[in-house]
């Protein structure tokens, strides 16, 4: 696993078990129909690496339940369908003696149509740490041009998210981009990527699309990052298996701290009043 340190922004890392970790994954076409058991017990033991996931690209809430049966205290949220054509859910796995569902999730609202799946919001928290989890899977489309388009966009998200939360400043943005986060389309700043470009999250070591964006507020995040690569750990570089069994992406990990003071002021965990919230809790 290659090592890379850039002083001031990120130190990757192969993350100890033990570490209070936030993982994205994009677990391609994770529905029932498509894995078998021994598959889901690949993609569970990946997950219990972390503490929490934000999944993108799941087709259905039954392989979910599936997962509960191999992630002992684990529970989860799913969104309701989002996409123009394919449908696909997004969903959030959390370790329950770690983390408490807050408020009501709910989409993006977006009468537009700007997105092709619109991002999930949800708010939890872990210790002194609250905060509201923004998830996303871009278009891929038919040139960069689709990409960057969206990406674009996602500023207003993440500004409307904020300024719906009321005091509450830590907001994460995470998901699979289908962009490098130093892509010239990206106008998130004070917010800033964990993953550069140089560091690939595809198993095909040819993309780095996975990412998670972090603004200045939420410093119970550190800049201590894992792009983990089951593909060679688990599969000696075999990308047609590990894909089929697993995913074509990388789970991306970061490290953080849930007994710091609470930096911010009150959040405010209702959904917006002209939203339906989107949202249904395993039972």
């Amino acid at each position: 696993m290659k090592k890379l340190f850039l002083p001031g922004v990120f130190l990757l890392v192969m993350l100890p078990l033990a570490a209070q970790t936030l993982m994205t994954w994009n677990v391609r076409i994770l529905s029932d129909n498509s894995r078998d058991d021994h598959e889901l017990d690949v993609i569970a033991s990946l997950l219990q690496r972390t503490d929490f996931a934000a999944l993108q690209e799941v087709r259905d809430s039954r392989v979910l339940d599936r997962l509960m049966t191999r992630l002992d205290g684990w529970d989860y949220v799913i969104s309701l369908p989002v996409g123009r054509g394919v449908k696909e859910f997004y969903a959030f796995l959390y370790r329950t003696d770690m983390f408490t569902l807050l408020g009501a999730p709910y989409t993006f609202r977006d009468d537009e149509d700007l997105f092709i799946r619109e991002p999930f919001v949800a708010h939890f928290r872990s210790g002194s740490f609250d905060f509201t989890i923004v998830t996303m899977h871009s278009i891929y489309g038919d040139s960069k041009e689709d990409r960057r388009l969206e990406a674009t966009r996602l500023d207003d998200v993440i500004r409307f998210v904020d300024w719906q939360n009321g005091d509450e400043d830590d907001v994460i943005l995470t998901g699979d981009f289908n962009l490098p986060g130093e892509d010239r389309a990206w106008e998130m700043s004070p917010y800033v990527c964990l993953i550069p470009s140089d560091i690939k999250t595809t198993i095909s070591d040819a993309s780095s699309y996975d990412n998670i964006w972090i603004g200045p507020a939420t410093i119970e995040l550190s800049r201590e990052v894992e792009v983990y690569p089951f593909d060679e750990l688990l599969y000696g570089n075999d990308d047609k298996t590990a894909s089929r069994e697993v995913s074509d992406h990388r789970p991306v990990l970061v490290r953080f701290r849930n007994n710091l003071p609470d930096d911010d002021g009150e959040g405010r965990w209702d959904y917006p009043e002209a939203y339906v919230p989107s949202a249904v809790l395993a039972p």
